[in-house]
């Protein structure tokens, strides 16, 4: 993977000269594009998989309440097994 350095701009002048070049040059507009892809999945599923793990944490606690109490909804079904967290 090849890494680009960033673009820093000091002035309007140069902001559309950067703008215009990174939009006129394909390989570069995609480069950017697939590397903003990325860090958004790479940023966005760790955020799914720490609501997944709060939900089971949350569930499994629930079940080891109702187990300890002795109680058991109606249906008896074992949330468990019921629960699965993807997208």
């Amino acid at each position: 993977m090849k890494h680009e350095e960033k673009i820093e701009v000091s002035g309007d002048a140069e902001l559309e000269e950067v703008l215009r070049e990174l939009f006129s040059n394909t390989k570069l507009l995609d480069a950017r594009r697939v590397a903003a892809k990325q860090a958004f999945n790479a940023l966005s599923s760790g955020v799914v998989e720490k609501v997944c793990n709060l939900l089971h944490l949350h569930i499994y606690s629930k079940v080891l309440t109702k187990t300890k109490d002795g109680g058991q909804e109606k249906g008896g079904g074992d949330e468990r097994s019921a629960f699965k967290c993807a997208l």
